[in-house]
C-alpha cells in the first residue's frame, strides 16, 4: 500500500504557490516608501518583488513537476523575504510608539490608548480603546506603547503610562482590558505600511486579529474588517514632552513608574521630569505665570 504522504509527496499542488503569488503582488503594489515603521526605504524594492511574482506564475500549471513547483516557490519566498528587509521594522524593547488606527473610516488616524481607571492605579480596570476626545493625542503616555520581544517572534504589547499590556484572547467580539500579565502578540506586516495584532494564546484558534467592533471598542475580531489594519508611529521631535497624569507616589515623594528607567535606553532625548506641585498666578501685566 502507498501512504497519503507518499501520494501528497508526489502531486505538484499548485494552491501554495498561487496564494504566495497573490501576497507577494498585494504586498508590492500596496507599499508606501518613508523612513517610519513599516515605510519602504528602496524604491526598485517592490518592481523586484512584483516581477518574481510574475515570473513565479508560469508554475501555476497542472502540468508543472513536484520539482519544478518547489523551486519555484523557495524562489519566490526568497524574493518576499527580500522585499520585507526593505520595510523598517519595529526597534523592540526600547522605543516607545503611538498605535494608529489605519482604516479609511471614522477611525482613521486615531490612536489605541489605556485608559487610566477612575480609581487607583493599583486597581480598576485598564479598558483598551481607541480614539480620544482631544485630537491632539500626542503628549499623553497613554497613547504610547512598545514591543517587547519573545525568542518566539512574537511582542509583548506594554503601555506607558499604566505598564499593564494587551491581553490574551479570552472571547471574540467583547472588551478588552490591559492586563498585568504579559501576552505574546504576532505583529505582523499586512502591506499599506500597516500591521495586524493577533494574540498568539492557544484560545486564539481562528487567529481573530484586534480591531474595532463598536463605538471605541477594541475586540478581537470574529470577523475581520478594515480596521483591523494599525500603522505604528513613532513620536516626532514637534512633541516637546509626554505626560502621565495621576502617577502613585507616596508621603516621601518616590515615584513608581511601570517599569524599570534604569534599564533601559528610552527614545533618544527622551528625560524623566517628576512635578509634585505646579502653581498658575496672574503677573502684573496679565500674563500667567508657572512655578513649579
Amino acid at each position: 500500500s502507498v501512504s497519503f504522504a507518499a501520494v501528497e509527496e508526489s502531486y505538484a499542488d499548485t494552491r501554495v504557490l498561487s496564494e504566495l503569488v497573490e501576497d507577494c503582488i498585494y504586498l508590492a503594489s500596496t507599499v508606501k516608501f518613508g523612513d517610519g515603521v513599516g515605510l519602504c526605504n528602496d524604491t526598485e524594492a517592490p518592481a523586484a518583488l512584483l516581477a518574481a511574482a510574475n515570473e513565479a506564475k508560469a508554475f501555476i500549471d497542472a502540468s508543472v513537476s513536484v520539482v519544478d513547483l518547489k523551486a519555484a516557490i523557495y524562489k519566490l519566498k526568497a524574493a518576499q523575504i527580500a522585499f520585507l528587509a526593505t520595510i523598517k521594522d519595529i526597534e523592540s524593547d526600547t522605543k516607545f510608539y503611538y498605535i494608529v488606527n489605519a482604516s479609511e473610516g471614522e477611525w482613521a488616524g486615531m490612536p489605541m490608548t489605556t485608559n487610566l481607571p477612575t480609581t487607583s492605579l493599583t486597581s480598576g480596570t485598564f479598558r483598551v480603546k481607541c480614539g480620544v476626545g482631544d485630537e491632539d493625542y500626542s503628549s499623553y503616555s497613554t497613547h504610547l506603547y512598545r514591543f517587547l520581544a519573545t525568542y518566539k517572534g512574537t511582542y509583548y504589547v506594554q503601555n506607558m503610562a499604566t505598564g499593564a499590556y494587551l491581553p490574551e484572547f479570552d472571547t471574540t467580539d467583547g472588551v478588552v482590558n490591559a492586563s498585568f500579565k504579559p501576552a505574546e502578540y504576532y505583529v505582523e506586516y499586512a502591506g499599506n505600511g500597516a500591521y495586524i495584532f493577533t494574540s498568539a494564546n492557544a484560545l486564539n484558534s481562528k487567529s481573530c486579529p484586534l480591531g474595532i467592533l463598536k463605538s471605541d471598542t477594541i475586540s478581537h475580531m470574529s470577523e475581520d474588517n478594515e480596521t483591523i489594519l494599525w500603522s505604528i508611529v513613532e513620536p516626532t521631535e514637534e512633541v516637546e514632552a509626554i505626560v502621565s497624569t495621576r502617577i502613585q507616589y507616596n508621603s516621601k515623594g518616590i515615584v513608581t513608574f511601570p517599569f524599570n528607567l534604569s534599564s533601559m535606553d528610552i527614545n533618544e532625548d527622551f528625560h524623566i521630569y517628576g512635578v509634585r506641585d505646579m502653581q498658575q498666578t496672574e503677573g502684573a501685566d496679565g500674563e500667567l505665570e508657572t512655578t513649579i
